[in-house]
């Protein structure tokens, strides 16, 4: 059995495979938590760990270290390449990219073998695509729309509201239903300007793919705006694991 992570800066998903990649569990946790010791017992008797993380160089050695002394078990860390599995990274210094952007990307890309457009809708919004030779075209980062919620209230002296969702993109007339639907507006923005880029540059549709936190409301929003035939892939980075640390 092997123990799959996905580390983001608080929160972490993970599931277990077996060597043919089929699906046993999976679940989601608070890494301060796994970082204490406080894992879930499922993951006893795993035999390998390989990780995507964005956390700092202190945070993954001390995860290592914890799992070293509980599982006896060394665990593999994904990294940024020029290549892998097909995908040509388009950064100059390949390791500068993050991690979890090149996992979703090599995931997609295997996935559909063709030009794709990837989407994590998340704590940032970021935006990569590749063509249909594995050249990654390069991408985009926004604050995602919790990040742009919490600039607004810190940021502003007046500008108060509840969190919440979008009613859709019509113009507010309060300053939750502006802030909402502004951030929306944004987020979808971001999204449409990305597609039309990549389609220019390729000279037709790439498959688009998104996952992440904001996903589905993503997805809603871009059918109103008629963009159809979104996949969602909720695993991503995780999916792209296997590809860059195969058996």
């Amino acid at each position: 059995m092997i123990l799959e992570l996905d580390l983001g800066n608080t929160r972490g998903k993970w599931r277990m495979v077996d060597h043919q990649g089929a699906l046993q569990i999976s679940g989601t946790g608070h890494v301060d938590e796994w970082i204490d010791g406080n894992m879930p017992v499922a993951w006893r008797g795993i035999k390998r760990v390989r990780a995507g993380s964005v956390l700092s160089s202190a945070k993954n050695a001390a995860l290592a270290d914890r799992l070293q002394a509980l599982l006896h078990l060394r665990v593999e860390f994904a990294v940024a390449t020029a290549s892998c599995a097909g995908v040509r990274n388009a950064y100059v210094d390949p390791r500068r990219l993050g991690v979890d952007r090149w996992l979703a990307l090599i995931a997609a890309y295997r996935s559909q073998q063709a030009a794709v457009l990837v989407i994590d809708a998340g704590s940032a919004l970021t935006v990569d695509a590749v063509d249909a030779d594995g050249n990654h075209l390069g991408g985009y980062i926004v604050p995602g729309a919790r990040l742009m919620e919490r600039a607004l209230l810190e940021g502003t002296d007046r500008v108060r509201f509840e969190s919440g969702a979008a009613d859709g993109f019509d113009l507010g007339a309060d300053t939750g239903s502006c802030v909402h639907n502004g951030i929306a507006a944004a987020q979808c923005g971001a999204m449409l300007v990305a597609l039309e880029v990549v389609e220019a540059r390729l000279g037709y549709k790439p498959a688009l793919i998104i996952s992440g936190g904001w996903s589905e409301l993503a997805q809603k929003y871009l059918a109103k705006l008629g963009v159809a035939n979104v996949i969602m892939a909720p695993d991503l980075v995780l999916d792209g694991l296997r590809w860059v640390l195969p058996e």
